[in-house]
C-alpha cells in the first residue's frame, strides 16, 4: 500500500481490533451494554463525523478523506452484533452470509482505501474471494482452540447427519469435516492464494492487497487438523491477522 494510506489502514485496523475485543470478550451479559454502547458511538460518528473516542474518531477521519462507503461499517456492524449470540454454521449458505456479512465488510474497510469511494464491482469480487478463503484458513487454523471450547465453526451440515453432540465427540474426530482437517486446510488455502494474484496482477493496473496470509498459515492448519484427528490436538499457537476476520 501507498505510504500516505497507511496511517489510513493502521486507523482501520484499530477500528476492527477495537470493535472485535468489544464484542468478543467477556461473559456476553457483559459484552452486550459495552458493546451496544459502542455501536451507537459509531453510528453517530458516521452521521456528524465527530467522536470522541479517539480510535474512532481516527477512523471518522480516514472515512471521510478516503469516502469509505458507510454501507460497509453499517454492515460490519449488524453481523458483529448478530455473531454476539452466534452458535455455529447449520449449512453452507449460512457460511457464505457469514462472509458477506461480516468478513467480506471487514476486509473492505482496509481494501477500500486504495479506491477512493470504493473499488469497483470487479475489486469487489476478487476481495471477497479473499476474504472467503481467508475465513475457511482462520476456522482451520484455530480447530484446536475452538473444539476446546465446545465450538465447532465449519459448516455443521458438512459435520455429519446427527450434528454436534459435544467436544469429546469432536476430539475422537468422529466427524467428516473435522477429520477432513488437512484435506480442508489445502482447499482453504488455495482460495486465498488465487485471489491474492488476481489482486496483484489485474487486468488493467497493480492492485496490492494491504496484507496476505503468510506462507505458514496453511500448514499450520494441516498440523493442527493431523494433530486433532490423531487426537493430540493442542490449543493453536497460529492466528490470522485480526484485521481481516473478526469473530
Amino acid at each position: 500500500m501507498a505510504p500516505a494510506l497507511q496511517p489510513h489502514l493502521i486507523a482501520a485496523y484499530a477500528f476492527l481490533a477495537r470493535t472485535d475485543d468489544l464484542a468478543d470478550q467477556g461473559p456476553v451479559h457483559e459484552r452486550l451494554p459495552r458493546w451496544r454502547d459502542w455501536a451507537d458511538q459509531v453510528a453517530s460518528g458516521l452521521d456528524s463525523g465527530h467522536a470522541q473516542d479517539p480510535v474512532l474518531r481516527a477512523f471518522l477521519h480516514t472515512v471521510s478523506v478516503r469516502q469509505l462507503p458507510h454501507h460497509w461499517v453499517h454492515t460490519y456492524l449488524k453481523a458483529t452484533d448478530e455473531e454476539l449470540h452466534f452458535t455455529g454454521h447449520a449449512t453452507e449458505a449460512d457460511f457464505q452470509r457469514y462472509v458477506d456479512n461480516l468478513a467480506l465488510p471487514a476486509l473492505m474497510l482496509m481494501e477500500d482505501l486504495q479506491h477512493e469511494g470504493g473499488g469497483d464491482a470487479v475489486f469487489r469480487s476478487r476481495c471477497r474471494s479473499f476474504a472467503e478463503g481467508l475465513q475457511r484458513l482462520d476456522f482451520l487454523a484455530d480447530l484446536t482452540e475452538d473444539l476446546g471450547g465446545g465450538r465447532l465453526y465449519l459448516p455443521q451440515d458438512q459435520a455429519g447427519p446427527d450434528g454436534l453432540t459435544g467436544p469429546a465427540r469432536l476430539h475422537r474426530a468422529e466427524f467428516p469435516a473435522v477429520a477432513a482437517g488437512p484435506a480442508g486446510a489445502g482447499r482453504a488455502s488455495a482460495v486465498p492464494c488465487r485471489a491474492r494474484r488476481c489482486l496483484h496482477h489485474p487486468p488493467h493496473r497493480r492492485i496490492r492487497p494491504p496484507q496476505t496470509p503468510r506462507r505458514p498459515a496453511p500448514r499450520a492448519a494441516d498440523r493442527q487438523g493431523r494433530l486433532i484427528v490423531s487426537g493430540h490436538g493442542r490449543t493453536s499457537t497460529f492466528k490470522d491477522s485480526r484485521s481481516f476476520i473478526a469473530r
